[in-house]
């Protein structure tokens, strides 16, 4: 929904062919790319950085797709990757990912490429808002520099809530049944972990 006036978009995605509909499932003409170069990996994702608005996915070939609203290429990227299969998010002014041995790449409006190293498993989950750079490896929940051991188990992926007063972490031990909760600074919030066996979603009265 770009403009905010309900005329939405849906991109669907097969192997390697993309179809633009509205929201009356017909196709909307003028997105122009069809086909990508290898089969698409990630669903692709919408991304507004002000008043610009990206289409980013990836393929199984290792290379990352960054486009505009009718499907032309805004920033092209020659170098490939080995994707961690971990969504894309804008963070600190770059799309940023997860290599699948555990580099933490971003890549600017520019295209500059940049890769920091992260003391993470080939197994592992990222996720971020813009300011929040969380993952969890193994039993190591990390919210920014902030690193948290929890007791090792089979662990959802954290998931970030913003709420109208703060915003929190969410993970859940599927193997002991415990749902966590933690502050944006690392601190555990009163009353957790508590029972619970799926994923937790979080709502607020507003």
């Amino acid at each position: 929904d770009y403009d905010l006036k309900h005329d939405y978009r849906f991109l669907i995605t097969q192997n390697n062919k993309l179809y633009m509909v509205n929201k009356y499932g017909k196709k909307v003409n003028g997105f122009q790319l069809t086909k990508a170069l290898g089969s698409i990996s990630s669903t692709p994702k919408h991304i507004r950085v002000q008043k610009k608005d990206y289409i980013v996915f990836t393929t199984d070939t290792g290379k990352l797709y960054i486009l505009n609203r009718r499907g032309q290429i805004r920033i092209p990227i020659s170098e490939k990757f080995e994707f961690s299969g971990n969504p894309i998010y804008w963070y600190s002014n770059a799309f940023t990912t997860t290599s699948r041995n555990g580099n933490l790449i971003q890549i600017d409006e520019t295209g500059k490429t940049t890769k920091k190293t992260l003391p993470l498993q080939q197994q592992h989950y990222f996720t971020s808002n813009g300011n929040l750079l969380v993952t969890l490896t193994e039993n190591l929940l990390t919210i920014n520099n902030t690193v948290i051991p929890l007791d090792y188990g089979v662990y959802t992926a954290p998931e970030i809530v913003t709420l109208p007063q703060k915003t929190v972490i969410t993970v859940t031990d599927t193997q002991t049944n415990k749902v966590y909760l933690f502050t944006d600074e690392g601190k555990t919030v009163t009353g957790f972990p508590v029972f619970g066996s799926s994923k937790a979603y979080l709502m607020y009265n507003t």
